[in-house]
């Protein structure tokens, strides 16, 4: 399992092919979880497949906020969508979430 060290961690992926992978941030010593997308359990783990054709639709995130300082970033990932973008498939929630 390979560890990487962030403070912030955001995950980006490019999928040339269809396949799955899990995803799990640990927080260190002093951190609060502050705010995630998709989910809401405790512990902070993600099953994703991902596929290299985009989603039939463009993302619904979220619009109302959760976060424990006020300022949500979910609701802002729509702004960020590439045209052609790979599909991820969380659990039953995809990215584009296809609502």
């Amino acid at each position: 399992m390979d560890q990487v060290v962030v403070e912030k961690p955001v995950m980006y992926v490019h999928a040339t092919q269809s396949t799955e992978f899990s995803l799990r941030v640990d927080l260190g010593p002093g951190y609060t979880l502050a705010e995630r997308w998709p989910g809401s359990a405790a512990l902070i783990a993600w099953r994703v497949a991902a596929a290299p054709e985009p989603c039939p639709a463009r993302g619904h995130y979220p619009s109302t906020c959760t976060s424990v300082d006020g300022y949500c970033e979910s609701g802002e990932l729509g702004l960020y969508e590439a045209s052609g973008s790979s599909c991820l498939l969380v659990g039953a929630t995809s990215s584009p979430d296809s609502g």
